[in-house]
């Protein structure tokens, strides 16, 4: 309703001719500079009270980047992150060489690099909007105005997630116009190494790179055919760059993708078979410049025909470039060797297709008889749009506790943890999924993609869903619901089916919630009071506003408590539980809640036998499991031998030696691994050694 209604009185004003765009050089700059100012205010005016979206930002890419910039050099394994994951596949932006926000995190508080982060992303933004109007496109400076104004608010990461997914939405038009439309002047390859270095290390580029990489060549194909050849060394030079630094993760995301849950579906993708629902997932993206091509034809129709048809080429690149995208999904990546690319987002690659709209207003707009009320209308979606925008992060500043509240500093060196290796998870309200891992303790739950299938299946079984997570969260947020947001003062976690027994298998011994927790073993053991919690449904608004204020200035410590005592890290195991290779996953999770905390293993029939005989084996007596980098060392007493457990999620990139001597690691229980360790043994040491793209180059030319 705001939007619509700020809208049209701007478009009101406009014809009326009460609200004009000044038409002079210093306008566009000191108009520019405000417009940039403006969009990036709630990020920076109150400094580290300041707005940031949780959804993306606060629960996703600051944390992720926290940990990342914590980890020593040679780090190819995080102990920290979803039990244990690859360093350069465990997030959108982990394995680069350089990473635009991971330095300006380096450099500057999360508040100032946020704010910095969304100017420059404005500025990027709007600039290159006004350079294909103005220079491409012929349009006046109010129209080119008009257009950078729509374009900075006009998609959901201009607000939301925009560390991840802003800059290569925000540099399409910039690079349109430098690549594309730039070609044979003077500077071009200067203007395109600076634009490709940029775009390189800035954001998440695997889905951003694919929508830029589609959306150059369509554009240069609607100029000529000469075009789009003389812009192919410029696409290269983007492609190499990108390579260059994202090459260890793809690789990395290449090796790891058969374990992942993404990775193991080996079916056919389809097309859509509601046409109208996917129609509106297509509109809904680009909502606002549906709109405004629509009306701004409407206008061209009614003043100057001949402007449409001279955009002809325009409206047909827009419509390839929106079709193009599903295409994809009727490509069998599993069946082709490309598992990874199953389920790639590349929807995201619409992100990129602002840049057709932008050339089809500014085509529509340089008939000079119609440019006055095109430039009305595209005015007026904007700034309806940066109203609501505007409206939006105020009432999320209120309503979100802010920066403050991912900092955690009282689960740094908390009096209440062991001090062997223990996990934790989250309650998924105000303290997201990749939080704990930032704040320095190690967890269990994560947000990302990429999570490893047999994890995301035992996930399932802790929070008895239907079947295995297939990608995103993997918390217990699925089954607490969104009413963990609003109904109680306290929640029992028995009422809600969580499964205290498997997560104690999987070495968590703690949770940490904002809000009150009861249930069967489970015990406070650090936090505030459990009164300090903010207001629960029917609280008045002066209530709600009162403790989000308090909270967005001084946030209280969040609630720990014990689940009891879990499994170690690393333990001997006391018997063996051999189970068909064929048993249903229900049935195979039941068996390790049944017995695991025991220390009883369950290995399937075809693991069992690298093993080797077990029958004959003793019980493995663990001293003390150190956590080292990209691994873990074990020290036992000297005995008989047996079976060791380690508590991490099994994958081929794992090496155990026992006292020097390789050892074969299985899966089992679920998210462990198991070696038969020889009599007399000392010391395990396990190791992740996932070899990276440059040791196989390396390798291939030391032959």
């Amino acid at each position: 309703m705001t939007e619509v209604v700020v809208g049209l009185a701007v478009l009101f004003a406009m014809l009326k001719g009460w609200l004009r765009l000044p038409d002079s050089r210093r306008a566009v700059v000191v108009l520019g500079l405000g417009w940039v100012a403006l969009v990036s205010l709630p990020h920076w005016i109150l400094g580290p009270y300041s707005y940031m979206d949780w959804l993306g930002d606060l629960d996703y890419m600051v944390p992720i980047i926290k940990l990342i910039n914590a980890q020593p050099p040679g780090t190819r394994f995080i102990h920290e992150y979803a039990g244990g994951h690859d360093a350069y596949v465990f997030g959108a932006i982990a394995g680069q060489y350089l990473s635009f926000e991971q330095i300006l995190m380096r450099l500057l508080p999360p508040w100032a690099a946020s704010g910095l982060h969304k100017a420059l992303l404005a500025a990027i933004w709007s600039s290159g909007t006004y350079f294909l109007a103005r220079r491409v496109a012929g349009t006046d400076r109010s129209v080119g105005m008009a257009l950078a104004c729509l374009a900075t608010v006009s998609y959901h990461y201009a607000s939301v997630g925009s560390l991840l997914f802003g800059p290569p939405v925000a540099m399409v038009p910039l690079g349109a116009y430098l690549v594309v439309y730039r070609v044979g002047r003077r500077y071009y390859w200067p203007g395109v190494l600076a634009f490709a270095a940029f775009y390189a290390i800035a954001g998440a580029q695997p889905p951003g790179a694919i929508g830029l990489l589609s959306a150059l060549p369509i554009l240069a194909l609607a100029v000529s055919i000469r075009r789009l050849i003389q812009i192919l060394p410029a696409l290269g030079i983007i492609t190499l760059l990108i390579l260059l630094n994202w090459h260890e993760s793809l690789y990395g995301m290449l090796a790891s993708a058969p374990f992942t849950s993404r990775g193991r579906v080996r079916t056919f993708q389809t097309l859509p078979t509601n046409v109208p629902e996917a129609l509106w997932g297509i509109a809904s993206v680009h909502l606002e410049w549906i709109v405004a091509v629509i009306l701004a034809s409407a206008v061209a129709a009614h003043k100057n025909i001949e402007s449409l048809i001279t955009t002809r080429r325009s409206i047909f690149s827009l419509i390839a470039f929106l079709i193009f995208p599903h295409l994809f999904m009727i490509v069998p990546f599993g069946l082709i060797g490309l598992p990874f690319l199953y389920g790639f987002p590349f929807h995201y690659m619409l992100l990129a297709g602002s840049i057709f709209f932008i050339m089809v207003l500014a085509r529509l707009a340089a008939s000079r008889t119609a440019a006055p009320t095109i430039c009305a209308v595209i005015l007026a979606i904007g700034l309806g749009k940066a109203a609501w925008a505007k409206a939006y992060e105020v009432t999320g500043w209120f309503g979100q506790a802010g920066h403050r509240l991912t900092e955690l500093a009282e689960l740094r060196d908390p009096p209440w943890l062991p001090p062997e290796p223990v996990r934790m998870v989250a309650v998924p309200y105000r303290l997201g999924e990749n939080t704990l891992a930032a704040a320095g303790r190690e967890a269990l739950d994560f947000h990302f993609s990429m999570g490893l299938g047999d994890l995301s299946s035992y996930w399932a079984a802790i929070i008895r869903a239907d079947s295995r997570l297939e990608s995103g969260a993997m918390s217990l947020s699925p089954r607490l619901g969104e009413d963990i947001s609003k109904c109680c003062a306290t929640y029992d976690i028995d009422s809600y089916q969580v499964s205290s027994t498997l997560l104690r298998i999987a070495n968590v011994g703690f949770i940490a919630s904002r809000l009150p927790l009861r249930g069967n073993g489970v015990t406070k053991v650090g936090g505030p009071a459990e009164t300090e919690i903010t207001p629960r449904e029917g609280a008045s608004l002066a209530d709600r506003l009162r403790v989000s204020m308090k909270w967005k200035f001084t946030p209280p410590e969040v609630f720990v408590y014990s689940l009891g005592t879990p499994l170690p890290r690393a333990y001997g195991a006391t018997s063996i539980r051999v189970v068909p290779d064929d048993l249903p996953l229900a049935d195979y999770f039941a068996e390790i809640e049944r017995h695991g905390l025991n220390r009883s293993l369950i290995v399937r029939q075809d693991d069992a036998g690298k093993l080797g005989n077990i029958s004959d084996s003793g019980t493995v007596t663990v001293r003390k499991a150190m956590l080292v980098q990209n691994g873990l060392d074990i020290l036992l007493e000297p005995g008989t031998g047996g079976v060791l457990a380690i508590n991490y999620t099994w994958l081929p990139f794992w090496n155990a030696t026992a006292d020097g001597v390789s050892l074969d690691v299985v899966k089992a229980s679920g998210v462990q691994m198991a070696v038969k360790v020889p009599p007399g043994t000392t010391r395990v040491e396990m190791r992740y050694v996932r070899p990276l793209l440059r040791d196989r180059i390396a390798g291939w030319l030391n032959r």
